[in-house]
């Protein structure tokens, strides 16, 4: 697909979503490309993402929002995406359904997705583009010199469940695997520079920062929400 085609594809998908909404929840879920400070602002975790939730869209709206997911993700990615977005049921039973984020409307929710569009999908660029959620968070700018997909966030939980028989599904095992491949190929010299601690961070390293810097660490966990009531009930 060329570069013209997927801008082509984002465009009508984006318009297609942002026509199909009211006044008021167009108002949430439009923004200017110059809300710089909203736009390059995200999260991987259970909080208020920012835009309108698939909570208050129709079917049909939910459905456009998705139409928007597909365009930036293949097909197996998208399976990947849908299959995380679901794993929220799981992760909620097996935490016994507990309210750990009152004012959010489910704590695991598979409808705890927002999406925004900043500036006019229709016209010029620069624009840009955000479906995000907990263990998916997907943004794209759209810029004269091309698309740029970034950040990308995919996450599981749980990571591993058993389900009907012997089947174990594990949506980001390959990739999971394919590190510990790697690390096994290197030699005792080669493993020494790769590892940065011989005990894994209490979360992502580099957490939500819009930009990365040499020395960056995990940011506190209050950084990592947008509005919660009890961040605290959350442990990393």
């Amino acid at each position: 697909m060329t570069n013209e085609t997927l801008q082509a594809r984002m465009s009508a998908a984006a318009t297609r979503f942002l026509d199909s909404l009211e006044v008021g929840q167009r108002a949430i879920a439009h923004l200017p490309f110059s809300a710089v400070e909203d736009r390059e602002r995200w999260f991987y975790t259970p909080t208020e993402h920012g835009g309108l939730i698939l909570h208050d869209m129709t079917p049909r709206q939910q459905e456009n929002a998705h139409r928007l997911a597909v365009t930036t993700l293949s097909k197996g990615g998208y399976v990947t995406a849908a299959t995380l977005m679901g794993l929220e049921n799981v992760l909620a039973a097996l935490e016994d359904y507990a309210d750990l984020f009152p004012n959010l409307p489910r704590a695991r929710d598979p409808m705890g997705y927002y999406v925004t569009i900043f500036g006019d999908p229709a016209g010029a660029a620069p624009w840009a583009w955000r479906f995000a959620g907990h263990h998916v968070s997907l943004h794209v700018t759209v810029t004269a010199e091309g698309v740029r997909p970034l950040p990308i966030f995919f996450g599981a939980d749980p990571a591993e469940s058993r389900a009907v028989g012997p089947q174990i599904l594990r949506p980001l095992g390959a990739e999971e695997d394919l590190g510990r491949e790697l690390l096994h190929l290197l030699s005792p010299e080669q493993r020494a520079q790769a590892l940065i601690s011989p005990v894994a961070p209490r979360d992502i390293v580099t957490s939500n920062r819009p930009t990365i810097a040499d020395g960056d660490l995990p940011l506190p966990t209050n950084n990592l929400f947008r509005s919660i009531a009890r961040p605290d009930r959350f442990e990393f």
